[in-house]
């Protein structure tokens, strides 16, 4: 990702890195929602706190840009994230939860590079659940980090990617369960397909586990789709094309819903041309 950071280097003069940036030159903004929908558009290089407090949902919508986010939830609220650059996307949030949230994400597109740092504290829930498409050249990462610091917390992270033509896909994802953290639940799914024999993908699931008294484990796959499933469709007279449709949309609904808008968009990165 590095390499393709430094297109984007003229941004930055003499800065090392966007974080460095976004500090000295980003705009800043705090929000305290409590019981509220909440909907923002960013761009550029921004500096976020968000304080979600009662029972509410968060829409961010993400074009070019460097964010960087601190959301601390105090009650039970939904972040929808829609991740679609014209080239580059840097975004890196730590969220803090005492009580529960659940993170949906959806990147399209252009070279995204995706950090989620939940800190679960007694008797939380987080549940972060995301999928990336990438097709032509380009790259995107996405990491879920598991950070469980008091008993009794749990959480689930499930990531999907769809990777077309010559572009490239990375999922990462850490369970981290410290000694404090007793009676524990946490689960990583990751899971890739391959729409070319050009495509790369990478998954890194780890798991740092400090208490004995845990639940906690892992699944991760890389494949393309099988030639029996598109050849039982196509036999049924449906086309090549169309069968890989409805077989990507079957892989990401294991994820999360989608509208219809989304769905036409996510249909043009998996066309075969």
């Amino acid at each position: 990702m590095r390499e393709f950071f430094e297109r984007f280097r003229y941004r930055l003069g003499e800065l090392d890195d966007p974080r460095s940036y976004v500090e000295r030159y980003g705009e800043n903004y705090e929000f305290v929602l409590k019981d509220e929908t909440h909907r923002r558009y960013y761009v550029g290089n921004n500096k976020v706190i968000y304080h979600l407090i009662g029972k509410g949902e968060l829409y961010l919508y993400y074009g070019e840009t460097f964010n960087y986010e601190t959301i601390i939830v105090d009650g039970d609220y939904t972040i929808y994230s829609l991740i679609q650059p014209e080239r580059f996307a840097y975004i890196f949030r730590d969220i803090h939860v005492r009580g529960k949230v659940v993170v949906r994400t959806i990147g399209i597109g252009g070279y995204i590079e995706s950090t989620n740092n939940l800190y679960l504290y007694r008797g939380s829930n987080g549940d972060d659940r995301g999928i990336g498409f990438v097709r032509d050249d380009q790259v995107s990462v996405y990491t879920s980090n598991l950070n469980h610091l008091e008993p009794s917390s749990s959480s689930y992270s499930h990531y999907r990617g769809v990777a077309n033509h010559n572009s490239n896909i990375r999922l990462n994802g850490f369970i981290n369960i410290s000694k404090d953290a007793q009676d524990s639940n946490s689960f990583l799914d990751q899971h890739v397909i391959l729409l070319k024999d050009t495509a790369n993908a990478f998954s890194f699931p780890a798991l740092k586990i400090e208490n004995n008294s845990v639940r906690a484990s892992h699944s991760a796959t890389i494949s393309k789709i099988p030639e029996e499933m598109l050849f039982y469709l196509e036999t049924r007279g449906i086309s090549r094309e169309e069968s890989i449709g409805m077989l990507i949309g079957g892989f990401v609904s294991k994820v999360m819903d989608i509208d219809d808008t989304t769905e036409r968009i996510i249909r043009s990165y998996i066309s075969l041309s």
